[in-house]
């Protein structure tokens, strides 16, 4: 059964009439009823008058009208003594003025405002469709689905979808919104998922604590779970095994493995290092290429958004001459756009033939072709 929450920030910071240094406060009363002496000290100058206060009720509100050079800025502030000894307040601004210098408006204690917003939280045995459109439907109800929560929440949709149900219980999501943050809570969790914005759409973060020190053994293949690692000859698992092994483990460490969609870190207590694993991407063709072999890895990065226009540029031209790179014990290198791609034939550490296809200007296709003799050192 999903149940839903939100949680209330204890403190508020905002501003009266568009001045930046016009600030109000807000913090949890002791008192079921407010007081007016439970509000923030505020030191107001002689240009703003007829301030209207209301005591001694479950709400407070306070209103200050300041004329300046003939147009008003208006504000109010609304203090609600809700359960808990919680309270919220909640701001309007009707008209914005330019800022004003530092001997106009009011001042606070408070040097900077700030905004916080709600967190509302589901609770659900497992990550499943079901949750997810059970809780869009009361986000949108509520009017809280702005666009960049729903494109969010769509892409943690499409991701936990690949994971196998042990990846979906005992584990959290928190999804960013524009002006919201939705927490999704199963069982007691152990991996923590974050969905937010980069710099090239939504990404898919995971994060798993594991205590005072991490071993070989925290980076446990169920992590890895409906991830293909882009190096086939040495997999981002063995490579973050490798990276922590030793006598114990390592303390103080934070470990994070950055492959293709996958984006995982482990963290100790207080880590004061950080290890990154960022596997090459080295496509095994087995004996030789094949036409076959060379379209699935061209669908396989298409499908994970990795094809940009120039390496297509490159596919294209080795589908259309892919004879001409059927030799046994080879290396394609393809590149563009900042990315290299390794299609090995044979042995991954030695090669006889080295083959170089990249996109230059305006996509225009080079390639090179380097013999075994080549790549001999001479003293």
């Amino acid at each position: 059964m999903l149940g839903s929450s939100s949680v209330q920030p204890m403190a508020f910071v905002g501003r009266c009439g568009g001045h930046p240094r016009s600030n109000w406060a807000g913090v949890a009363s002791p008192a079921a009823a407010l007081r007016l002496r439970d509000l923030p000290s505020l030191t107001r100058k002689p240009d703003c008058e007829n301030s209207q206060q209301e005591e001694g009720r479950s709400q407070v509100r306070v209103v200050s009208v300041c004329p300046e050079k003939g147009s008003s800025h208006r504000g109010h502030l609304t203090w609600t003594a809700g359960t808990d000894s919680l309270v919220r307040a909640h701001a309007t601004r009707l008209q914005v003025s330019p800022p004003p210098t530092r001997d106009q408006g009011w001042t606070s204690n408070l040097p900077h405002p700030a905004i916080m917003s709600e967190i509302k939280v589901f609770n659900t045995p497992c990550l499943d469709l079901e949750c997810f459109l059970s809780a869009k439907a009361k986000l949108r109800q509520e009017g809280l689905l702005d666009v960049v929560l729903k494109a969010n929440l769509e892409h943690a949709i499409q991701a936990l979808e690949t994971m196998p149900a042990a990846k979906r219980s005992n584990v959290s999501l928190l999804v960013e919104g524009e002006r919201q943050l939705v927490k999704f809570t199963s069982g007691s969790p152990v991996i923590h998922y974050t969905v937010k914005q980069g710099a090239g759409g939504p990404e898919f973060q995971q994060k798993i604590n594991v205590g005072a020190r991490l071993t070989p053994a925290s980076v446990a293949p169920a992590h890895f779970a409906g991830h293909r690692c882009q190096d086939e000859f040495e997999p981002c698992l063995e490579q973050a095994q490798k990276a922590v092994r030793g006598e114990g483990g390592v303390a103080n460490t934070e470990l994070r493995v950055v492959c293709n969609e996958l984006l995982l870190t482990y963290a100790t207590n207080q880590p004061s290092t950080t290890i990154t694993i960022r596997p090459r991407c080295r496509i095994n063709l087995g004996r030789a290429l094949s036409l076959q072999k060379a379209l699935e890895v061209k669908n396989w990065m298409e499908q994970r958004g990795m094809m940009g226009r120039g390496l297509l540029a490159c596919f294209q031209h080795l589908l259309v001459s892919y004879s001409q790179y059927q030799v046994e014990n080879a290396k394609l290198v393809l590149q563009s756009e900042g990315q290299i791609i390794e299609l090995i034939s044979g042995r991954p550490d030695y090669h006889n033939v080295q083959f170089y296809i990249f996109a230059a200007a305006n996509n225009e296709i080079q390639s090179q072709r380097v013999q075994d003799i080549d790549l001999w050192d001479y003293d």
